[in-house]
């Protein structure tokens, strides 16, 4: 801890660094926050405390509960076990600040009895979760780290005029290395190169050959990819030594993905100059306008995840030959959400009225009903009970009357 005098009379003002803001970090700020009116007095009357958290992730969720991860990575606590708070099972020497825990937290929230919050700024598929959510469920890392986001804008975290805002008033100490647009899209540049390095380490033959090694130059490697603003090619050449020759990330329109021009560098060359340092499948170093950044990307089928100080990225990367996708015919009910077939009611042929239960999905240890939109006959049920179905798959087709 160190102390300085205020430019205001009669206030010397201490801080403390956190380094490492996730939940160590910030159980550290709540127990700091707790003895501030037993800690200030000993360091001197009219003593300010600013506490600083400096984590290149999300403050509260840090690298390890960050929301940009995959989906599928699911917590080993069940939501009713998990805590930021403490209550009378602890044994501490500070005061005891009780809070919600999770599972707390999460009815709280969907019952709207949280001022300032609302469950629909989690966005649809986390608040889908958060809605079918018991105390019981083993809850995914990203509702942990909405849970250990809202936390840190706890009355308990703000005991005492505890300040969190260092960065916020002081943004020149830690100011961005690059613009939100550029670290987007060198976070683009990082996930190409992991792709490439990943689809290289697999290849039968000629694994060791670089990328772009020709005797005459040839064309630019290219992919794209679904990212935060809509789709973008991203596109890089290497020389015959591996460096990089060249490289853009530009904006494409979805309906016209593949007409001619894709694969061209554009004219303008705006981005910041890069070099590779090293390109791996899951770890990609970038020097970028001289200042070195490392990119942790995650693959989960064709999403993306980049990590690095710059923010994080999810990038879901399009096919280059996509299938055509027929048509459903009239009367098709697609699976609403991914799960299985619990029970099936109807068999073709059968008629059937408005609003007849005709199967029920099980997901997330919860029975979800399809109904009959409509009154009809039941002209195909290619589902069984047991069968897993996937999000938007074909469950049965009515003919309507």
């Amino acid at each position: 801890m160190g102390t300085d005098r205020s430019a205001t009379a009669g206030t010397d003002r201490a801080a403390i660094a956190i380094v490492g803001a996730g939940p160590r970090g910030a159980g550290l700020l709540e127990r700091l926050a707790a003895s501030v009116p037993e800690l200030l007095p000993r360091v001197g009357a009219g003593t300010v405390l600013d506490v600083h958290l400096i984590d290149p992730f999300p403050a509260g969720a840090g690298r390890i509960w960050r929301h940009a991860q995959s989906p599928l990575l699911a917590m080993n606590s069940m939501a009713a076990d998990v805590t930021m708070f403490t209550d009378g099972s602890v044994r501490c020497e500070g005061p005891i600040v009780p809070g919600p825990s999770m599972w707390e937290w999460a009815q709280d929230l969907r019952e709207g009895r949280l001022a300032g919050e609302d469950v629909r700024a989690l966005g649809p598929e986390l608040a889908a979760e958060l809605r079918a959510l018991t105390a019981a469920t083993f809850p995914s890392r990203r509702l942990q780290s909405a849970y250990l986001g809202w936390v840190l804008r706890h009355q308990a975290f703000r005991a005492g005029d505890v300040d969190t805002g260092f960065l916020d008033r002081h943004p020149e100490v830690f100011a961005p290395l690059l613009s939100s647009v550029d670290a987007v899209r060198i976070s683009c540049l990082a996930a190409a190169l992991a792709g490439a390095a990943a689809r290289r380490a697999a290849a039968p033959v000629l694994a060791s050959l670089p990328s772009g090694w020709r005797n005459v130059p040839s064309g630019s490697q290219t992919v794209v990819y679904d990212g935060p603003a809509g789709p973008v090619e991203v596109g890089y050449r290497m020389n015959r030594h591996g460096e990089l020759a060249g490289w853009w990330v530009r904006a494409v329109d979805p309906e016209e993905l593949d007409l001619a021009g894709l694969g061209q560098a554009p004219v303008l060359d705006d981005h910041p100059e890069t070099v590779v340092v090293a390109a791996g499948d899951e770890r990609v170093v970038l020097d970028v306008n001289g200042i070195r950044l490392t990119f942790n990307v995650h693959r989960v089928g064709e999403v993306s995840y980049v990590d690095s100080p710059e923010g994080s990225v999810a990038l879901r990367e399009l096919s280059r030959f996509p299938l055509p996708v027929p048509e459903a015919a009239e009367g098709s009910l697609t699976a609403p959400l991914p799960g299985a077939v619990r029970r099936v009611l109807v068999v073709p042929g059968q008629r059937v009225r408005a609003g007849e239960l005709l199967l029920t999905l099980e997901a997330m240890k919860l029975e979800h009903p399809v109904h009959a939109p409509s009154a009809g006959v039941v002209a195909s049920l290619p589902v069984h009970p047991g069968a897993e179905v996937d999000t938007g798959e074909l469950l049965a087709v009515l003919d309507p009357e």
